[in-house]
């Protein structure tokens, strides 16, 4: 489902009663398993990453049935809300990407990128920053 967010560094999880686990042990946010995802990728590890970021998405939405209302916790070994609805953080997904092609917000945005051809199919048209300067 993710990374343990609260583990020994032996990987053993802390006690379900622990000061540092408050939300769980096995508690993580969606988020944040995104950016781990994402940090594979750009380490050179895209299988792992794309695996992670999948298996862990679908968990959320094809397994708990969380498309619009994402949950700000999970639990990692069931996959079940802890805490909180937060669509935003759904938004995390606009940034693999960039990281799948190994880019920065600016490539990102540039033209002929997804930002930009988001924005063209609404109607409006994306300043290229170069432009500007």
């Amino acid at each position: 489902m993710g990374a343990a967010n609260f583990a020994r560094p032996d990987g053993t999880a802390l006690p379900a009663q622990s000061t540092v686990s408050s939300y769980g042990r096995y508690a993580m946010f969606p988020a944040e398993v995104l950016v781990l995802a994402m940090t594979y990728i750009y380490a050179g590890e895209a299988e792992n990453g794309l695996d992670l970021a999948r298996r862990h998405w679908q968990s959320i939405v094809c397994g708990h049935g969380h498309g619009w209302d994402m949950p700000n916790i999970v639990r990692g070994d069931f996959g079940e809300r802890v805490y909180g609805t937060d669509y935003y953080q759904s938004m995390m997904l606009w940034a693999l990407p960039a990281a799948l092609s190994r880019t920065d917000i600016r490539g990102c945005c540039a033209r002929g990128s997804l930002v930009d051809r988001v924005l063209r199919a609404g109607g409006r048209r994306n300043r290229d920053p170069q432009e500007s300067a």
